[in-house]
């Protein structure tokens, strides 16, 4: 992803001088399982950014250093075809490769990835039972991409969790660097009698379309009436 003026890449903190040599933090050596992504900690602090600040988030962006995880796994489309798989996930986003065709998957903030159920009207219910399918939305593009773990229902499970929890933490990452150095306030500021009813007051992220995103300073107020202010 990449912000406005100079538009820079979606994952900011990963992309900036201290995260340039990507061998020096160890990307090439994170260790496979649940929860270990969580050991690629995003800087204490990161520059003061001064006016607005927007990121593009177009995929033909390039995929950052190595992949911190790899494996075969089973892709499901919407025609309720089934291929194999090599699924690579860097730091802000998947590669996945196939006998036909390979495709660059960019994060941004909208990015969901959750268990789910592939309904099937054609194809044989008992072909698809036999996976454990997780799905990777980008759900300002409209796109989903299907996987399936296939194997013991114990083992599957717990490779569909791995594979769940490392895209979701790598998400996060790259979400947590778009913000600027900020803390959550709730308190109103003095001789501002606007902020009077302030509950809390901070960043948010806002998506301008399919390939935009802002970073917007917003305050929630107490409710008046039926109604409240954002």
């Amino acid at each position: 992803m990449a912000a406005s003026g100079a538009v820079p890449s979606v994952c900011r903190c990963f992309c900036g001088n201290a995260w340039q040599d990507e061998e020096d933090r160890g990307f090439n050596t994170v260790s496979v399982g649940i929860g270990s992504i969580s050991s690629l900690d995003v800087p204490d602090e990161m520059p003061e950014v001064m006016g607005m600040l927007s990121y593009s988030t177009e995929m033909d962006q390039p995929l950052r250093g190595k992949p911190i995880r790899e494996g075969e796994l089973w892709q499901l489309s919407t025609e309720e075809a089934i291929q194999r798989v090599r699924l690579s996930l860097y730091v802000n986003g998947l590669f996945i490769s196939g006998d036909t065709k390979q495709v660059s998957v960019l994060f941004s903030p909208f990015t969901v990835v959750r268990n789910c159920k592939f309904q099937a009207n054609t194809c044989d219910i008992q072909e698809f039972s036999l996976f454990k399918i997780f799905k990777v939305q980008l759900y300002t593009l409209s796109r989903c991409y299907y996987f399936g773990v296939r194997g013991e229902a114990s083992i599957g499970e717990e490779e569909r969790a791995s594979w769940v929890c490392d895209i979701s933490t790598t998400v996060r990452l790259v979400t947590q660097s778009l913000f600027p150095p900020f803390r959550i306030l709730c308190d109103p500021l003095p001789f501002r009698e606007q902020t009077h009813r302030r509950l809390l007051a901070g960043y948010l992220l806002h998506s301008d379309g399919p390939y935009m995103v802002s970073v917007l300073y917003c305050e929630l107020q107490a409710h008046q009436g039926d109604q409240a202010l954002l």
